[in-house]
């Protein structure tokens, strides 16, 4: 029988074959559901019910539409050469829950992130599955497309300034993890796979190098630095 750590809303459930994590937003749909085929299924259905994709290149993802809440549904892989060997498999659920704690603590700092609405992790064979829907951001554009927005770096580089502060370490913090939303003046840091929070803000030369990688994306994937790449600095130094 399958065993919950929890049984109201975030629900967290355990069993062989199935680790899901569901938040009060999509209880009333998987708060009593114990089958990972049906949570897949069930995704496949909130799938077709928003019939569009988020985002561009090689970042498009599903949206997905669960009883009238929009996600973002997204299926987790490996990177470089482990992406090669791996894939889609994973040992267990360690990487959820990560993601979930973290998003949890930046949001208690009123950091803008998507809440985690609901993360599976399916047994398939020795290893594991990892699906994570969260929160959609509704007219947000990515960093890596605002790159020549003054108001747009200035608020990102501040965003960066908390995040640095807040102890926030990602390897793979790039313009394209941060959502920009014109109507609202706010910036979103999203994909928070593999991050983690210090328990101090980072020093002087981890900032360096974490804005050395963010800014040389600028370069690699645009060409050249964008026109607003002073506002950027602005920001994070006020």
């Amino acid at each position: 029988m399958p065993m919950t750590e929890s049984v109201v809303a975030p629900r967290t459930l355990i069993s062989k074959q199935l680790w899901m994590y569901s938040s009060a937003a999509v209880s009333g749909v998987f708060g009593t559901i114990e089958s990972g085929e049906r949570v897949i299924e069930l995704l496949n259905i909130a799938k077709s019910a928003a019939a569009r994709d988020v985002g561009s290149g090689r970042a498009v993802t599903p949206a997905v539409n669960i009883d009238g809440v929009a996600g973002v549904w997204r299926t987790n892989r490996h990177g470089g050469l482990l992406g090669g060997m791996f894939g889609a498999r994973y040992a267990g659920a360690d990487r959820l829950r990560s993601e979930i704690d973290v998003a949890n603590r930046l949001i208690a700092l009123r950091i803008n992130t998507p809440q985690v609405l609901l993360a599976v992790a399916v047994r398939d064979g020795m290893y594991w599955n990892q699906h994570l829907v969260t929160s959609e951001v509704e007219g947000a554009v990515t960093l890596f497309d605002a790159r020549d927005d003054e108001q747009a770096m200035r608020a990102a580089g501040c965003c960066l300034n908390q995040l640095f502060e807040a102890g926030y370490y990602a390897t793979d913090l790039h313009p394209r993890n941060m959502l920009w939303v014109a109507a609202t003046q706010q910036v979103w840091v999203i994909d928070l796979a593999g991050a983690k929070m210090l328990d101090k803000a980072l020093t002087v030369q981890q900032r360096a190098a974490r804005m050395k990688r963010f800014e040389r994306f600028f370069s690699k994937h645009a060409g050249q630095m964008p026109s607003a790449i002073a506002m950027l600095r602005e920001g994070l130094n006020s």
